[in-house]
């Protein structure tokens, strides 16, 4: 079987020239890394968020996260065509960076990079993914983007050992130091994809004006993107409801941070060696065996199977579980199948749109969990936690199983002129 893959992809990429596969090179190279200095980050902000403010405070950043989300958004749209794209990339990453360091210095500070860490992340792969579908073509995007995103996915997995094998030696804030030395490096291998590109990031290639309401892609000029922007709301909501679940188990169970750090390691790690298997494989399988389609509604299917299984079977091992699969999915089937309906838009809807959906919308979602969490609550009293989470998660999978429907009965009339 490995066997056919690796004829399979040799025939492939025989037919790219030297340009693109410099351009490949850097860019999946770029996903790495980026990956890579998450998986150390994400478990020590984490660690320290609830060392430093408690479980039950996170559905409280979440809050203060959407007017942040906001303004960061309207400021990215309102200075990429002024900057452009790389000195925007550049801008961001010296954030990370900082945020980081600040956090290492002043464990109080955690609360401001346990926000801004979801959004610095988010904007690095919005920045490298808009490049990616400005180069690449549709007909190789089918197989090319699941292995750009199974290097994130492997990525992701190596970083997670160093808090697994370093937190408690070296200490949780230490840990954050790996930034700046990695995004230097990350960098420079942006410059060299985005000089490899078919992408100038000239002013003309975005249509909006510049003006204060430009700023924000105009949603009403494509019915298109809305579907997206409603897929990435019930996959983050859902996600949250899981994310929230599991913390609370792991704040019970690890009480003490670097213990606490360690295991988030060891979890990030694990989650991320199955999403990195489904990146290079399965997505890839389902792409060929399922259509694009079939392969977005799998997602809520089984999502809907998990929540039947946890009702059935509630446990923090399931809990555990139960959030592993749902960010596996995220971050394989999911992750490449959403970038495929951005191919066919537009450069302002790729760049623009995708801002507003991928950094505001996606992070925006989480603070509806808690709002929802609350209403299910009401009507189901009496009712464990767990089950709220489960019936909840249920409802959400047939809203999403029915926007699928209806997106595709737009998306067969765009994928012609995307060919």
């Amino acid at each position: 079987m490995f066997s056919r893959f690796k004829v399979f992809f040799q025939s492939r990429f025989s037919a790219f020239s030297l340009q693109e596969r410099r351009f490949i090179f850097s860019v999946g190279l770029s996903i790495f890394l980026v990956s890579f200095e998450y998986g150390i980050t994400r478990p020590v902000c984490t660690s320290l968020f609830v060392g430093f403010y408690g479980a039950k405070a996170i559905a409280s950043a979440w809050y203060v996260t959407v007017p942040i989300n906001l303004t960061v958004v309207y400021f990215y749209n309102r200075f990429l065509p002024k900057w452009g794209c790389f000195k925007l990339f550049l801008v961001i990453a010296s954030s990370a960076v900082l945020m980081n360091s600040l956090a290492a210095f002043f464990g109080a500070a955690s609360f401001l990079q346990f926000i801004w860490k979801d959004i610095y992340i988010l904007l690095m792969f919005k920045q490298l993914w808009s490049l990616i579908h400005s180069t690449i073509a549709t007909a190789k995007a089918k197989y090319l983007y699941g292995i750009i995103a199974g290097m994130g996915g492997f990525g992701s997995v190596l970083g997670g050992l160093v808090p697994l094998f370093l937190a408690v030696p070296l200490g949780t804030q230490r840990l954050l130091f790996f930034s700046l030395p990695i995004y230097v490096l990350i960098v420079f291998l942006y410059y060299q994809a985005y000089q490899n590109s078919r992408f100038d990031g000239s002013r003309e290639a975005f249509t909006t004006d510049l003006n204060a309401k430009g700023s924000f892609f105009d949603f009403r000029s494509s019915k298109f993107v809305w579907f997206i922007l409603f897929l990435v709301f019930f996959m983050q909501i859902s996600t949250a409801l899981l994310e929230l679940q599991f913390n609370f188990f792991l704040a019970e169970k690890y009480p003490l941070l670097d213990y606490r750090t360690r295991f988030s390691g060891y979890f990030m790690t694990v989650s991320q060696m199955a999403a990195t298997f489904f990146q290079f494989f399965g997505a890839y399988l389902a792409m060929r065996f399922l259509d694009l389609k079939k392969s977005h509604l799998l997602v809520p299917l089984l999502l809907a199977l998990n929540s039947l299984v946890f009702l059935a079977l509630p446990s923090f091992a399931m809990a555990a579980y139960l959030f592993a699969s749902i960010k596996t999915i995220d971050f394989s089937l999911f992750g490449v199948v959403r970038e495929m309906l951005y191919i066919p838009l537009k450069v302002d809807e790729k760049f623009r749109a995708k801002a507003v959906i991928d950094v505001f919308v996606y992070r925006t979602s989480k603070a509806f969990a808690p709002l929802l969490l609350l209403a299910f609550e009401f009507f189901f009293r009496g009712y464990a936690f767990y089950q709220i989470i489960s019936l909840l998660s249920l409802f959400l999978a047939f809203f999403w199983i029915l926007t699928i429907i209806y997106m595709f009965k737009y998306y067969e009339k765009m994928v012609p002129a995307a060919e």
